[in-house]
């Protein structure tokens, strides 16, 4: 009797227009102290989505949030809010390249003796990606300050992303390449962390358009020791656009403060062949080239120093390169491009 009832129940929870949940998930159950708050999400391109949050410990105010999408129940996030009548006042969808963005406003009452009386808000973003019908969930963490509205010290405060309006705004500047990069250039920030970085590639693809931005991101992240960023940021930029010679280079520095010298030498080593191919080997910095030495020391050149296509036409040219001396052969090979 106790499966029957089960089945009716489950079936109940997944028809549209149902707000009940008394399904479970392998890690949570869903909604066994009793469903909070309710909203149902308009969307163009999915029958049914709702956002539910439940309420689960008592004593913290904890409460639990999921996200119905059809026949999918998917636990997102859980807030342990200051107040324990802490409650959603805003929670929309924002439809993005790959995914969606899950946006959460959270507000409380603040009181603080004599000198505070009003509303704590915290706007929640998250990113979800639907994998394989699994969906993928990373929370931005630090795009939303809090913020304060009423009354502090007899002066009326008002918080500024308590609208949707407002929200999206804001979200479209955070994620503004243009934008990002000035804060980067100023020294406002000094990193980004990957998922940030994946949704700044949802909001603006990587693209020819947008190419030069990126690589002066990865550089700037790279400058200031940002390293496993960049190199995150300047393999995805080499991998669509091989040809980018100045991405060689800077993915060739980041490996080498990270400690990675063997990457490090194959990206120095593409950057070189590339600029030799370009005519460009007077341009190379002599830090590059001396950091390549250093590494292929006591190497044969075939194995740690050019490729085979470049070893070819070094023979071709009837240069005779000791180990991997790469300044050597440019001097001999003058402005002549390595490939004809």
């Amino acid at each position: 009797m106790k499966h029957v009832i089960k089945i009716l129940v489950s079936i109940l929870l997944l028809t549209p227009g149902t707000i009940y949940a008394v399904n479970f998930s392998e890690k949570y159950a869903i909604c066994t102290t009793g469903i909070d708050q309710t909203f149902e999400l308009n969307t163009s391109n999915e029958r049914y989505v709702k956002v539910l949050l439940c309420k689960q410990e008592k004593k913290t105010g904890a409460k639990d949030v999921y996200l119905i999408q059809n026949s999918q129940i998917n636990f997102i996030d859980r807030y342990y809010p200051e107040g324990n009548d802490a409650k959603v006042k805003l929670c929309f969808l924002r439809h993005i390249k790959g995914g969606k963005e899950l946006v959460i406003l959270e507000t409380w009452e603040q009181r603080l003796y004599d000198t505070a009386e009003g509303n704590l808000y915290q706007v929640h973003l998250y990113s979800i990606r639907d994998i394989s019908h699994n969906f993928v969930t990373k929370k931005l963490e630090d795009l939303f300050p809090y913020e304060f509205e009423g009354m502090q010290e007899g002066k009326q405060i008002k918080a500024k992303y308590i609208t949707k309006k407002a929200i999206e705004q804001k979200i479209q500047n955070i994620f503004d390449i243009d934008m990002v990069l000035k804060r980067l250039k100023d020294k406002k920030i000094h990193s980004m962390n990957l998922p940030f970085i994946n949704e700044l590639f949802a909001n603006s693809p990587l693209s020819s358009r947008t190419l030069t931005q990126y690589n002066n991101i990865a550089y700037y992240l790279q400058k200031a020791g940002a390293n496993e960023e960049a190199v995150y940021l300047l393999k995805k930029i080499v991998a669509k656009f091989p040809n980018r010679t100045v991405a060689y280079i800077n993915l060739g520095d980041a490996y080498w403060e990270l400690g990675e010298k063997e990457k490090a030498r194959k990206a120095y080593t593409t950057y070189i062949e590339q600029m030799c191919n370009k005519g460009l080997q007077k341009k190379i910095p002599q830090e590059v080239l001396k950091r390549v030495e250093k590494m292929c020391k006591n190497k044969k050149m075939c194995q740690l120093g050019m490729s085979q296509r470049a070893v070819k036409n070094v023979k071709k040219h009837g240069i005779n390169i000791p180990i991997c001396d790469w300044r050597n052969y440019i001097q001999k090979l003058n402005v002549k491009p390595l490939i004809s």
